[in-house]
């Protein structure tokens, strides 16, 4: 029943927003902030996004174990606990192995969502995998365009690794609307 009827795709829609949005957060702040919070160098600040690119390239390698033996909710779900729990270990660690480690586990959560909503989208036009490949294309646009703009004003207007705090908002603000419309 989540996959038609008019809205099927807006939810999985604004959730690929948003989970790019976070990737986005943290692949141009992770650095920066490691290099102010634990005075590395920035040369060593750099592996910091590596290791998130890295969680997330792992998790799209095997997360299909993960997304074919639940339901979509019960993937996303529990992928977001993951990006979550991640997220709190990168913000909260006082020493930088724990945080490069915390954004590894990030990656790996947030890769795991995309492609289920991706697939929500596609499955809410059956019939019409254009219709639904155009708005998954749309969707990531528009984080990649929308995302900068936010990032930077936010960025800004507080210290960086209070910014990055945007990521759990968003995480939440998805699990939200997942919750309200079961995908």
């Amino acid at each position: 029943a989540a996959t038609h009827g008019t809205g099927a795709w807006l939810v999985p829609f604004v959730g690929a927003i948003l989970v790019v949005s976070s990737e986005f957060a943290l692949v141009f702040w992770s650095a920066s902030v490691t290099s102010e919070r634990f005075a590395v160098d920035d040369s060593v600040a750099v592996i910091t996004m590596g290791a998130l690119i890295s969680g997330i390239a792992i998790g799209r390698l095997f997360g299909r174990g993960v997304i074919s033996r639940l339901t979509p909710y019960a993937a996303a779900m529990s992928a977001i606990a993951v990006a979550l729990a991640g997220f709190i270990t990168f913000f909260a660690s006082p020493v930088y192995p724990v945080a490069v480690l915390g954004l590894f586990v990030n990656g790996l959560g947030l890769s795991i969502v995309y492609p289920i909503l991706a697939t929500r989208i596609l499955a809410a036009f059956p019939g019409n995998t254009e219709r639904g490949s155009q708005l998954t294309v749309l969707a990531i646009g528009t984080s990649t365009g929308l995302s900068p703009l936010l990032l930077g004003v936010l960025a800004g207007q507080m210290e960086l690794h209070l910014a990055t705090l945007i990521v759990p908002v968003y995480l939440v603000t998805l699990a939200v609307l997942l919750t309200l419309r079961r995908i």
